[in-house]
This record gives structure tokens, C-alpha cells and sequence, in this order.
């Protein structure tokens, strides 16, 4: 009698403990179901390679926006910048994302890929490096492509006093934003003859690897003694010029688009990066999360004219890029000195 008393407290105990453990994760469930907006939805976050620190700080702003929501992000990372994203985007289809907003590597190799998604009814929304207008809904863009490159022709001929040669450090030769910053950089140069004096004697790729670009820099230091100043507009590379031109003992000055952070102990007016340019990385992950779903929601098409709230970030407004199709900016170009 003992013993089946003993039994039947143990079952009842058992049961309680269950029941309160169901109701436990009912409660989360629902929690979950109620305050969830985007509960069952998945976006697709593709950087430009692994380790790329803006990309980071670009991945937790867009994380920061979907995940409260209920959301769920999927973060693919190619393991370098010349990587092909083709397979990623095949991976991303097959997993039946409601979008896939990507830094693109290779606008060319991704447009079957991109295109194929946007036929299924994924919503494509570039951001950082553009894919091409008629593969995208929308870019989203980190600054006008004008704005850089006047800033970072401006801060050359500032740095080299109007004369004098100077070199450009970028990522990869298919880079589209890369590409994009150095033609309005040219362009520029053709618009005013103050820049006369300054002679642009190379543009090399470092392929935003540290090493390639350190490479690059050093090649740069030998084949160009009379060398002013190396402007890179990538965050890996103008580290890694920053700290090769300073552990040489080299005159040559470095500036272009940098990481505060990263760059600190070379910023100066007698340092050697006299000041360099960037944006806001995580706000650029925000405003590329509120995008891709105002897209999923119908609240916008990517067309030009259209506005959406973006949080804390405020309203924006579509409108028509440069190259084609449409962008939102988030703008402005900050200079870090």
C-alpha cells in the first residue's frame, strides 16, 4: 500500500511538472505569434566575404532590425571577396526566403541567379555594391557615388597641396561600387583644372584581402618614389596601406574610406592618414533590414517616388540611381579627423 501510494505521488508530481513545461513553452509560442510581425519569415543577409569588420557591423544593424520582429536572418559569408555569391543565392532559394539582400560581388556572374530568384518571388535588395538595376528591386546605397568621389579627390589635392602623384588602393576589378567611386573620382578630376597638378599614376586591386593589399602598397612604395598619397576607398585595404606606409618609415600619406575604429592610432594631422571619410556601418544594416521588409509587405515595389519608415532612422525616399533603376540613401559622407 506503501509503495502504490509513493507511486501515485511521483505519477502526480510527473504530471505537474509536464503540464507546466507545455504551458511554459505555449506561452513562449504565443508570445512569439502575437508580438512577431515577421513570425515564419526569413531574410537572407550575403556579405562580400567573411572577416570584412564592416560587413559585421553591417550584419548586427540589419540582425537588430528583423529578429525582434520575429524574423529570421540568414547570414551567408563567401570565404573572400573574389568568391563567387551564385551558389549562396541557388542555396537561398531552396530555403524559400521571403528576401535576399546582398553586397555584390560580381554583378554579371549573379544576374541568372537573381533574376531566377526574383521569378520565384523573392525580393532582391542590394546594398553596399550594387547587382544590376534590372536584377534588383532595389539598392540600397551608403552615400551618393558623387559625394565620394569629390570627397576623396578634394582630400588628395588638400593632402598632396595640388600637386604630385598619387595612386589608387581598391578591392576587386569587378567591385561595382569600388568601380563606380573611381569614375567619379576621374570624373572629377576633369571638372576643375585646379587638379591639373595631381597625377593619378595607377589603380591596383588588393582584392580586400590584408595581405594582397599590403602587397599592392609596398609595390606602390618601390614603383612610384615620388608618391604622395595612396587613397583607398575599402576599409581592409586602407588599413593595410595604413600600416604598410607606416612600417616603412614612408612619407606617402593614405586616406579614402576607413573604420574609425580600425584606423584611430593612424588618424592625425601629422599621422599618416591626415583624416579618411565613412559612413554609418550598422545604420546601413538597419536601413537594408527596414527596406527589404517594406518589400515583403507590399509597403513598397522599388519604385521611384515611394516612401517607407525606417525606424529610428526616420522616412525615406526612393529614387532614381545613376546607373539605373532606384536606390535609397543613407547618406551623408562623415569625415573622421
Amino acid at each position: 500500500m506503501k509503495r502504490n501510494i509513493k507511486t501515485q505521488i511521483c505519477t502526480a508530481i510527473f504530471a505537474l511538472s509536464l503540464i507546466s513545461l507545455l504551458t511554459g513553452c505555449a506561452d513562449k509560442a504565443s508570445s512569439v505569434n502575437k508580438d512577431g510581425e515577421l513570425a515564419d519569415k526569413k531574410f537572407a543577409f550575403v556579405v562580400k566575404s567573411a572577416g570584412n569588420e564592416n560587413m559585421k557591423k553591417m550584419t548586427e544593424g540589419f540582425q537588430s532590425v528583423i529578429e525582434p520582429k520575429g524574423g529570421e536572418v540568414i547570414v551567408k559569408e563567401p570565404s573572400y571577396a573574389t568568391n563567387d555569391q551564385t551558389e549562396l543565392i541557388g542555396s537561398l532559394i531552396s530555403q524559400d526566403v521571403s528576401g535576399i539582400s546582398i553586397a555584390v560581388n560580381d554583378p554579371a556572374s549573379l544576374a541568372p541567379m537573381l533574376n531566377e530568384a526574383k521569378s520565384k518571388g523573392i525580393f532582391i535588395s542590394a546594398f553596399d555594391s550594387p547587382a544590376n538595376p534590372e536584377d534588383r528591386h532595389i539598392f540600397v546605397n551608403q552615400v551618393e557615388t558623387e559625394q565620394v568621389g569629390k570627397a576623396l579627390v578634394e582630400a588628395v589635392y588638400d593632402i598632396t597641396g595640388g600637386s604630385g602623384q598619387w595612386a589608387v588602393l581598391s578591392t576587386t576589378s569587378l567591385a561595382p561600387n569600388q568601380n563606380a567611386w573611381i569614375d567619379a573620382m576621374k570624373s572629377e578630376l576633369e571638372k576643375d583644372r585646379k587638379y591639373d597638378g595631381m597625377e593619378l599614376v595607377n589603380v591596383v586591386y588588393g582584392n580586400d584581402d590584408a595581405e594582397k593589399s599590403k602587397s599592392e602598397t609596398s609595390k606602390l612604395l618601390k614603383e612610384y618614389p615620388d608618391l604622395k598619397v595612396i587613397c583607398s576607398p575599402t576599409t581592409i585595404g586602407i588599413l593595410a596601406a595604413a600600416e604598410t606606409v607606416s612600417n616603412a618609415g614612408s612619407d606617402v600619406k593614405v586616406t579614402g574610406l576607413g573604420l574609425e575604429d580600425e584606423m584611430s592610432m593612424y588618424i592625425g594631422k601629422e599621422n599618416v592618414c591626415p583624416y579618411i571619410f565613412f559612413w554609418d556601418s550598422v545604420a546601413l544594416g538597419k536601413l537594408t533590414a527596414y527596406t527589404a521588409i517594406a518589400l515583403e509587405e507590399g509597403k513598397i515595389t522599388g519604385a521611384s517616388g515611394e516612401t517607407f519608415d525606417a525606424g529610428d532612422l526616420g522616412t525615406f525616399t526612393i529614387q532614381d540611381a545613376e546607373n539605373g533603376g532606384t536606390e535609397v540613401i543613407l547618406g551623408p559622407l562623415v569625415k573622421i579627423d
